[in-house]
């Protein structure tokens, strides 16, 4: 199952630099005919027009969710893997008189009658979301204006030369805002908080770390290709964005790291939870990002000068190799960023 894992995100390389020459060889070729002039039989069949359509219009939204469906299903794999062959140390022949004593007491708090046949779970699930609300609020506003810019560069690129500008400056802008506002909360967090908190011994973050790890070689080749472009055409605010990327991404990845890896063992520190509303923030904001890079897939490939100066089958594969894993960086960057908003303020093990 590990082999046939990468075979979509082949397959998905693979067919957008076909399609790019494919559309390049449909513009010269010439119509078959058979039996009379009136038949004419094309090189494809796509099926229905309206399906056509929708096809060509979402798919480019789609395909970086293949790609992370792909690698969560690596993750889930190695899991179960890794768990084969391992007994629960509260399974095998144990006493469990403990446990139906417990079991009993239980009963006694349940509605149903104790020998009436009727099972009653009692299981619930709670979250004590103290000291997160100014950092959600924060986050829900960055996320509300990554809704917008996604909305008015859409518009910006369908619309005449003055309105495309108006569009690339405030997606720049966004871009920026959002950047600068996570690298300040991640060294604000770990600087004034983080390093108050207790470290956990046997934390449980390994897969976490791996699939942090695989995605800094796709933002590296994205960020130094982007720039070699940006600066041969003399983009220097691209180019500032490309930099403030890489940066944050290096300054998060490591605060994620040692973030899980912390625990609040006093008790003063569990009701403080200091830290926590930087977390909420970036969780969102996070989520903004994977939002925003999501939908700026394909946007821009119309006025995108990486094409002119790599050409459109070269680009097209550093384009398809790295944005899906820079994608699901964001995502996998906000779930861990869950655990440690749930994780850091509890006690260790």
């Amino acid at each position: 199952m590990f082999v046939c894992i990468p075979i979509p995100w082949i397959y998905l390389l693979y067919h957008p630099y076909c399609e790019g020459y494919t559309h390049v060889a449909d513009d010269h070729a010439t119509n078959m005919r058979f039996l009379n002039e009136s038949l004419i039989v094309s090189h494809y069949c796509y099926g229905p027009p309206q399906m056509v359509i929708i096809r060509d219009n979402f798919s480019p939204y789609l395909y970086p969710f293949t790609i992370e469906y792909s690698i969560i299903v690596a993750g889930i794999l190695y899991v179960i893997w890794h768990n084969i062959g391992h007994q629960n140390e509260h399974g095998g022949g144990e006493d469990h008189s403990d446990d139906e004593a417990s079991a009993g007491a239980t009963d006694l708090h349940s509605d149903a009658p104790i020998h009436s046949g009727v099972i009653s779970s009692n299981m619930f699930l709670s979250a004590d979301c103290r000291s997160s609300n100014k950092g959600f609020f924060a986050g829900m506003i960055a996320l509300l204006i990554a809704i917008v810019n996604i909305l008015l560069h859409f518009i910006s690129i369908s619309t005449d030369d003055g309105m495309i500008m108006v569009g690339k400056y405030f997606n720049v802008g966004t871009l920026l805002g959002l950047l600068l506002s996570m690298m300040i909360a991640v060294v604000w967090a770990y600087f004034v908080y983080f390093r108050k908190l207790d470290v956990n011994h046997h934390p449980i973050s390994l897969l976490d770390d791996i699939l942090l790890f695989i995605c800094m070689p796709a933002f590296f080749l994205y960020i130094i290709a982007s720039l070699a472009a940006t600066i041969f055409y003399g983009g220097i605010v691209y180019s500032i964005v490309h930099i403030v990327m890489i940066a944050q991404v290096l300054i998060q990845t490591p605060f994620i790291i040692d973030g899980l890896r912390r625990c609040c063992n006093s008790q003063s520190l569990r009701k403080r939870k200091p830290g926590r509303e930087l977390i909420t923030f970036l969780i969102v904001v996070n989520v903004a990002m994977w939002i925003s890079e999501t939908f700026d897939v394909k946007s821009v490939d119309k006025h995108d000068l990486r094409y002119d100066f790599y050409g459109k089958g070269l680009w097209s594969i550093i384009k398809h190799v790295t944005v899906p894993l820079i994608v699901f960086y964001r995502f996998h960057a906000s779930v861990c960023l869950v655990d440690i908003w749930q994780s850091a303020y509890e006690i260790g093990d």
